[in-house]
């Protein structure tokens, strides 16, 4: 899904773009959407913003972007999510996310098209809960992957789970923090995922 809007305040005009549940897999896969058509619209959307002389425009990927939980890597290499870290637990990270950039090239390469077409244009990612191996321990090479194949601003050593715009007065977070299915408790899975 995608949701934006802009404020004018001191006579800069502000866009935040809020995209979520891609869900993007590592396998082939028939996809709820068309990428190229994100795409499209992404860039349809930093038009308008550039026509209108945005100083500033984010683009935030708000969680879940990445289908990483649902991959069979898990079970082919015999752990889980929700395990404390391993180093085989850090190898099936890093080997998902290869598997999901290079099944989703279209992706990965617009978002480069549209970094390089808009200067003002930033990207920030927030860890969702099907993408949240991401932002632990375990996926500490796999961000490292994700940090060289998108053009992400902000990112320090893991993804945080909101986004905070004080200046603008906008909280965002992915949700599954609130639906009691989506919570992990004690070392368990969350009966959602």
């Amino acid at each position: 899904s995608i949701r934006y809007a802009s404020s004018r305040q001191c006579g800069d005009l502000v866009m935040l773009i809020f995209v979520s549940d891609l869900h993007l897999c590592d396998s082939p896969r028939g996809e709820p959407f068309t990428v190229s058509r994100l795409v499209e619209r992404l860039d349809i959307i930093a038009n308008q913003a550039n026509s209108k002389k945005t100083n500033n425009a984010t683009v935030v990927l708000l969680g879940d972007i990445f289908e990483v939980l649902k991959s069979r890597k898990w079970i082919d290499n015999g752990v889980r999510p929700w395990e404390p870290n391993s180093e085989e637990h850090e190898n099936t990270v890093d080997s998902i996310l290869e598997s999901i950039v290079q099944e989703n090239e279209v992706f990965f390469e617009g978002v480069r098209y549209l970094s390089d077409k808009y200067s003002f244009l930033d990207f920030r990612y927030v860890a969702g809960n099907h993408d949240l191996p991401l932002s632990t321990a375990m996926g500490a090479r796999a961000r490292d992957r994700l940090i060289e194949e998108l053009p992400l601003a902000g990112t320090n050593d893991r993804f945080s789970d909101i986004f905070l715009d004080s200046e603008h007065s906008v909280y965002a977070r992915h949700g599954h923090q609130y639906d009691p299915d989506n919570r992990y408790q004690a070392k368990t899975a969350a009966i959602g995922d």
